[in-house]
């Protein structure tokens, strides 16, 4: 079954352009094709994964893909962002922009995308009241994170960041393994929460088989 929205192209079509840019200066290339895109491939499995968990967990699907393919349109390697000052902010105020242009949202959709968007940042339960298409962003957003999908988009990058060996690959592995336990018990949905606590299982059991093949202790 098509489930995409008309939209759906224009929007994807501005995520790709913004992000090559960025993924080119990241790998530092001069010519030649971008390695691995990690943001979008994020964006697009958390758009994946939105449309998966709204049809399991209901609310307004057309809110819930325009935020997830948003969710990340302010944000940036090259950035350092802070509590107050973060990209969920300005991917929300980009988001009120592109989505008028569209034409196809009114305006109560267009700040109901905003506000998932603007409560999507963090790893954490945090207590903020959100809405069930901002629990929907905040889930899927972090679905991607926690299992085999995880582990294929952080190997994938991993060399844009310089130098890379097994080593530092079995240490950052394990510790971000061990914080994804709790990052699981910050999931709002049921279904998400199901998923999560299997995918948790797969990446650990992942890192902790990498490190007994390259230690061999």
């Amino acid at each position: 079954m098509n489930n995409r929205f008309h939209w759906e192209d224009y929007l994807e079509g501005i995520l790709r352009e913004k992000t090559e840019k960025e993924a080119a200066a990241l790998w530092k290339l001069t010519s030649g094709g971008i390695p691995f895109d990690y943001r979008f491939e994020h964006v697009i499995s958390v758009v994946k994964h939105g449309k998966y968990l709204q049809r399991h967990e209901g609310g307004n699907l057309k809110v819930i893909v325009a935020a997830c393919y948003l969710h990340d349109i302010g944000k940036s390697f090259f950035v350092k962002e802070g509590k107050t000052k973060h990209h969920g902010i300005k991917s929300a105020e980009m988001s009120k922009n592109i989505l008028r242009k569209i034409g196809d949202f009114s305006d109560r959709e267009i700040e109901h995308v905003a506000d998932a968007i603007k409560n999507h940042v963090g790893l954490f339960k945090d207590g903020k009241d959100r809405c069930i298409e901002g629990k929907i962003l905040w889930d899927a957003d972090k679905l991607t994170k926690v299992g085999a999908l995880s582990l294929t988009h952080s190997l994938a990058i991993a060399g844009s960041f310089g130098g890379i060996d097994t080593d530092g690959i079995v240490k950052r592995g394990l510790k971000w393994a061990e914080l994804v336990p709790k990052i699981v018990e910050g999931f709002h949905t049921e279904t998400a929460k199901k998923l999560g606590k299997q995918r948790a299982e797969i990446l650990l059991s992942f890192y902790k088989q990498l490190d007994n093949e390259f230690r061999l202790e």
